[in-house]
């Protein structure tokens, strides 16, 4: 089993090309940490609205304990797209250990003003309030951020892709970059 971890900022399309990946390939599975954690996390918490801080190093600790689970199966010719979303990016902890796997991390980039563009349209649709964009891009696009994404062993910049050619995009740079011999051609 090969773990893929899947970074980048908010709007970067990292859920949606994991998402159309594993529909289009067998032997991948998407792991979206966000929905099943964010779950959880949101039934249990004892205080009524945690900070994003709180949130999210909640679900990094949540997130590692399932990775570390997932370190123990022996699956072969299974390719796993760990999407970390939740806040636990933010987290030091959940950058370093990211870090620390940069030979198995990719980076979805983006443009900053097609992301935020993406988020807020996400947001506008679900009725729900979205912050500056000032805000948004010194979040995502903040120093400890960028170590991230620049550690990454492959990036694919999502800016002006339709979601079908990002997706083909990204299968064929897993191939040639992990030389996986269990994705089809």
């Amino acid at each position: 089993m090969r773990k893929l971890y899947i970074a980048g900022p908010s709007g970067s399309g990292k859920t949606t090309l994991c998402k159309r990946l594993s529909e289009i390939e067998k032997q991948v599975v998407h792991v979206s940490l966000d929905a099943e954690v964010t779950m959880v996390i949101e039934s249990l918490a004892l205080k009524s609205t945690p900070t994003f801080e709180e949130r999210g190093r909640e679900f990094w600790e949540f997130s590692l304990k399932i990775l570390n689970n997932l370190n123990r199966a022996q699956i072969d010719d299974i390719i796993l797209l760990i999407d970390l979303d939740g806040g636990a990016a933010y987290i030091p902890e959940c950058q370093a250990y990211l870090i620390e796997h940069a030979a198995d991390l990719i980076c979805i980039a983006s443009e900053a003003d097609v992301a935020y563009e993406r988020q807020s349209q996400r947001a506008a649709a679900r009725n729900q309030p979205f912050q500056s964009k000032e805000d948004f891009i010194n979040l995502e696009y903040s120093q400890a951020m960028q170590q991230l994404y620049q550690a990454a062993a492959l990036r694919i910049d999502t800016s002006s892709d339709s979601i079908d050619t990002a997706v083909e995009h990204f299968r064929k740079a897993i191939n040639q970059c992990f030389k996986s011999r269990i994705m089809s051609s």
